[in-house]
């Protein structure tokens, strides 16, 4: 079976439900034995006896004989759910019942395909792979999935294998997950409106079979029979907002040994939801980092796929210290050498102030008075400049840019920042290098004072032409930023070195888009900290 075999219980289930099965007062009793496997031979319906267990005088061995036949049977869930509901019955009072449902809740939860089904239905999937790529499984998820329902898929799997752990997923009590089905089902019925002939019809014909090994009410089988419709005869709902963050984390500092992982997130109103998340096998050296970009995303195919159907995207680079200089928009998207650069918006963040707790306030507010309503248009106006010397190119020819001219003074950028509460960002007349204590230390004090976004050049060329390219009047907002840059990337020759576009480096920094482990606190109103 793919992904591992469809796995029976481990040995400390088995032990747990031996000793709860043995706390019943008098299932030890040869009669009540004999009444309780009577029952469960009539529900399961598999013959006209009992329920085979072997025989054996010492009742402990009993107990232990019928929970391995269960392990054993070809359905073990339905056995289980079976020896419950007889239970139950017939001693529903004891304490130990309880015990025994919340054993059956987690072994034999509600909604899980009988082991049998789970396993024709993947042999299924595996000999479809060829017509039923990872792509089509996603997108059938992403249709399956109810607002805020987790999937539970690390990401990684094969098709069969998002079958098993969606057979495993918990499912929501009642509302709209149980009008619907569980979610597995809806995920083969989304599956079979996305297939052709033969192989929709096998997985119409599994589920009808799921449905009722189920018991699952006439409306909700209805409804699962209605999303196996053609995909072609339902109008698409494109998701709103997605953002793929590419994390590059330092092993240990200093070392320069980066590990990579990737994580496309649903970008709703309530925070980033749905992760879904590639690894990279091993860390990679600083060397290693052009060719990882030329090759990464093509493996992550799957990733890129789904953040196409978006309709707003935005893909992000979670980088440290040592990589904010990293041209990550020259990262590859395809083996036809297409730039991400100019397939998306890509921008870079701080890692480091994504991790570091006490400089989230100041972030949070340097945000909030960036976009608030009154927030400055232009960009130039709201834009102050960073400088390792007098910088005439930026002083004359009427750019009226507010410049702070370094000199290498710990603690001079904060507190230029002070007598600047709602400047909403900084752009660098030089290039950022974090070997160099003055323009690595500059820009450490700004990201920690809590500037939302800087714009720099790599190639350290004339910062006149940025600031030109700053004030056009074509953007309403800085909200537009990155899809702005985006446009400026597409308009230069790929290889022309001499061209500014190609050099550009964007520090977008929204507190509001973080994963999930680090989401921000919100910074208490003036009056009430």
């Amino acid at each position: 079976m793919p992904d591992g075999e469809a796995p029976g219980w481990s040995v400390q289930d088995v032990e747990r439900l031996r000793t709860t099965l043995g706390a019943f007062s008098d299932l030890d009793d040869p009669q009540v034995f004999r009444q309780v496997r009577v029952l469960m031979g009539r529900q399961l319906g598999e013959g006209p006896g009992p329920f085979p267990v072997p025989a054996y005088n010492d009742p402990r061995s009993q107990i232990a004989a019928l929970v391995d036949v269960m392990d054993r049977h070809q359905d073990p869930e339905r056995a289980l759910r079976a020896l419950a509901d007889t239970l139950g019955y017939l001693r529903s009072e004891e304490a130990a019942m309880a015990e025994l449902d919340e054993l059956v809740e987690e072994l034999a939860p509600s909604g899980r395909l009988p082991r049998s089904r789970l396993r024709a239905v993947a042999a299924e999937l595996d000999a479809l792979r060829a017509i039923v790529p990872p792509a089509v499984a996603s997108g059938a998820l992403d249709r399956a999935l109810l607002p805020g329902e987790p999937s539970g898929l690390r990401g990684s799997e094969t098709v069969s294998g998002m079958l098993l752990r969606l057979n495993d997923a918990r499912e929501p009590a009642g509302g709209r997950a149980a009008a619907e089905g569980p979610l597995v089902l809806r995920f083969l019925a989304e599956l079979a409106a996305a297939l052709p002939g033969e192989p929709a019809e096998l997985l119409r014909s599994h589920l009808v079979l799921a449905g009722r090994e189920l018991g699952l009410a006439v409306d909700v089988r209805n409804a699962l029979a209605a999303r196996c419709r053609p995909a072609a005869g339902r109008v698409p709902h494109p998701p709103g907002r997605r953002v793929l963050q590419i994390r590059l984390s330092e092993t240990s500092p200093g070392k320069q040994e980066y590990e990579v992982d990737a994580t496309l997130f649903d970008w709703t109103d309530d925070g980033l939801r749905r992760p879904r998340k590639r690894e990279a096998e091993q860390p990679y050296s600083l060397g290693d980092l052009q060719q990882l970009g030329h090759t990464c995303l093509i493996q992550w195919e799957d990733l890129a796929a789904r953040l196409d159907r978006a309709h707003s995207v935005r893909v992000e680079f979670l980088l440290p210290w040592s990589l904010l200089d990293h041209p990550v928009e020259r990262w590859l998207t395809d083996t036809q050498g297409y730039l991400l650069g100019h397939k998306y918006p890509v921008v870079i963040r701080s890692l480091d102030r994504m991790r570091q707790q006490s400089w989230h306030r100041d972030w949070q507010r340097r945000w909030q008075a960036f976009n608030h309503p009154d927030a400055p248009g232009p960009p130039e106006q709201g834009v102050g400049w960073l400088a390792l010397e007098a910088t005439a190119s930026l002083d004359g020819g009427g750019h009226g840019a507010d410049i702070l001219r370094l000199r290498g003074r710990e603690g001079e950028v904060r507190a230029w920042l002070d007598t600047r509460p709602d400047s909403a960002g900084l752009a660098l007349a030089f290039a950022y290098d974090h070997r160099d204590p003055r323009r690595a230390g500059a820009l450490r004090e700004a990201v920690c004072e809590g500037v939302p976004f800087m714009v720099w050049r790599r190639d350290g060329g004339n910062p006149a032409e940025l600031a030109e390219r700053l004030r056009e009047p074509a953007r309403q907002r800085f909200a537009d930023l990155p899809a702005v840059l985006r446009l400026w990337r597409r308009s230069a020759s790929r290889d022309d070195a001499a061209d500014m576009h190609n050099h550009l480096t964007l520090l977008w920094d929204d507190p509001h888009c973080v994963p999930p482990e680090s989401v921000l606190t919100a910074p208490a109103p003036e009056g009430k900290a």
